[in-house]
């Protein structure tokens, strides 16, 4: 039986520096590990509680798959957040290692598999922190912690909305996929017996907005991450003096007038950005082999 339910405060993940593919200050990248490593050991402590709890509720059956989810992504968020402090290796960095570091923290959370997302570790970041909060509230049986999720749905499927709208305006061939409105399945009821179907109701609804929000967030991210990868080239072709060969500049002028139309149409991105890699590293070769017939 459960005898109280301690609100441990779920705060919300440090804010991520950088960009990909851009270098990140070492005193910078220092706070941020910091507050990252500390975080993540309260999210943990938060997480392992509300699993307690869960396992002594009466409706356990309906929390632990959600429990389970959350644990999977906060354990694939914690081996990224080790990766992370191994390149880190105590502050004995270089520039190129920072760049390397910005990816792993920008890119595409490695071992998400499991639970079924396509997300960068920062998003992973705040889902933990959604999926955490949203099972501690459910152990709350009170009608108020139903209104609260259900004034956070409404919120999410506001930010949802006003990004499925900027993902059609930036993106060729966006994503259609219909965004829920908690507001379809009415106030809570007062009767605690109708809750359980309700709370499963709002529980859909939050997931859905989840689902939602990281299809219409992917397109644009994608598009973020190839801008990433023009500059990275860039400044390896500027590193090696060749930033004003002809090829590298035609094919730089290319990607960008892909790169930066709205909407970007991300195929012919893809190629594009292709298209430098291949002129930078096909000038680069040149060059060398330039440099051995001397």
């Amino acid at each position: 039986m459960v005898d109280s339910n301690p609100r441990v405060v779920v705060a919300a993940p440090p804010a991520a520096p950088g960009a990909l593919g851009a270098p990140i200050d070492s005193t910078v990248l220092l706070r941020y590990l910091e507050g990252l490593q500390q975080w993540h050991a309260a999210l943990r402590h938060a997480l392992d509680d509300a699993d307690r709890f869960a396992h002594a509720a009466k409706d356990q059956a309906a929390l632990i798959p959600d429990i389970t989810l959350a644990m999977a992504l906060v354990e694939s968020v914690g081996h990224s957040i080790e990766r992370i402090v191994a390149k880190w290796d105590s502050g004995r960095v270089l520039r190129q290692d920072t760049i390397e570091i910005s990816a792993l923290i920008w890119g595409r959370l490695e071992g998400a598999a499991q639970t079924s997302l396509s997300v960068s570790f920062v998003e992973a970041c705040s889902l933990c922190v959604t999926m955490v909060r949203s099972l501690r509230e459910r152990l709350d049986e009170s009608g108020a912690s139903l209104r609260s999720r259900l004034a956070m749905a409404t919120a999410a499927s506001d930010r949802v909305r006003d990004l499925a709208q900027r993902c059609r305006d930036k993106i060729a061939n966006a994503p259609t996929l219909a965004i829920p409105d908690p507001g379809v399945i009415g106030p809570v009821p007062d009767a605690l017996g109708a809750r359980a179907q309700y709370e499963q109701r709002v529980g859909e609804i939050e997931r859905a907005l989840v689902v939602a929000e990281s299809t219409f967030a992917a397109p644009l991210r994608e598009r973020d991450e190839l801008r990433g990868l023009l500059g990275a080239y860039l400044d390896m072709a500027g590193d090696r003096g060749n930033i004003e060969h002809d090829a590298i500049v035609a094919a730089e002028g290319d990607a960008r007038s892909v790169l930066w139309m709205a909407p970007c149409d991300l195929v012919a991105a893809r190629d594009k950005v292709a298209a430098l890699q291949h002129a930078v590293r096909a000038v680069t070769r040149g060059n060398q082999g330039d440099r051995h017939a001397v």
